[in-house]
């Protein structure tokens, strides 16, 4: 397996850029798409939207998240992957997957969270992206996953940023800059534990009743809190920009 692991390089990511990347929800599609898989709240769908990128397939399989992307975005994930996934899902250049709120504050990579990666996996081998970005956290074994991404074909590069780590897997071998960053990318627990989602909402007030409807305004708010969007971003753009030349 071909894998090279950074603790942070490249060009620093400071206030001025992330409120710069702070956009509209107006959806605007591109020449490349992109599936997110796992999206959370949301971050990878908004920093594809920031650069273009049109996020054409969802895959969430919390429903009250549902909720907070349609919000966002005004498209509502399906919560399983299809068992047909060569008639059933569209193709596409990119796919990220957020694993980092799959954990709860001991996990490392148990059954369920193996079994959704599984199916992530699954999308991976039929529709052969050219490349494919995870989100874990930086307690979280990547072995796991980078086996299963090298069985595939993928060259893999792993970055630390932050709590944060970020896998990259392509067909070819793409550099990639990994963003330095200040401070706690992630909120945390007294006890230095990342947070679940599900401790972040219940911070902000949301109720326990996940029936109930998200206000949209509570959504937006806490996608730009707590998301490390510009970081995806970043990553995002590197991949995106060695991608679109293939595309011509």
């Amino acid at each position: 397996m071909t894998t090279e692991q950074s603790t942070g390089l490249g060009s620093k990511m400071d206030e001025t850029m992330a409120a710069l990347l702070r956009p509209s929800f107006s959806y605007s599609g591109g020449a490349l798409k992109m599936a997110d898989i796992y999206p959370g709240l949301g971050g990878a769908s908004l920093a594809a939207k920031n650069l273009g990128i049109g996020v054409v397939f969802v895959v969430e399989g919390e429903l009250y998240l549902h909720q907070v992307y349609d919000a966002n975005f005004g498209t509502t994930p399906i919560q399983e992957m299809p068992l047909h996934i060569d008639e059933e899902t569209p193709e596409v250049d990119i796919v990220t997957i957020q694993l980092s709120h799959q954990y709860s504050h001991s996990d490392e990579m148990l059954l369920d969270k193996v079994w959704r990666f599984q199916q992530a996996a699954r999308f991976l081998r039929v529709r052969q992206p050219k490349a494919v970005i995870l989100d874990i956290p930086h307690f979280a074994r990547a072995e796991v996953v980078e086996r299963e991404l090298d069985s595939i074909g993928y060259v893999v590069v792993r970055g630390l940023v932050g709590e944060r780590q970020f896998i990259v897997g392509s067909y070819h071998s793409i550099p990639i800059g990994w963003p330095l960053v200040t401070g706690c990318l992630v909120e945390t627990t007294p006890e230095g534990w990342p947070l679940t989602v599900d401790d972040i909402l219940s911070q902000r007030g949301f109720p326990g009743n996940w029936d109930v409807s998200v206000d949209t305004e509570f959504a937006t708010d806490l996608l730009h809190e707590t998301s490390p969007v510009y970081v995806t971003q970043s990553i995002l753009s590197q991949i995106a920009n060695y991608i679109r030349p293939q595309l011509r």
